[in-house]
């Protein structure tokens, strides 16, 4: 139980290389997730 509260007291203090290695994933999504939601705008506005 030590070792998870270490944890996230690591993470609550120093997030910033959990944040940076996740950054680039994070980026991948939110570009799929706004090319979908164009494409899903322009295919309702077709209509």
């Amino acid at each position: 139980m030590a070792p998870v509260l270490a944890m996230i007291v690591l993470i609550g203090v120093y997030p910033k290389p959990f944040l940076d290695r996740m950054g680039p994933s994070l980026s991948t999504v939110v570009q799929r997730v706004q090319q979908a939601n164009t494409t899903s705008t322009l295919s309702l506005g077709a209509k």
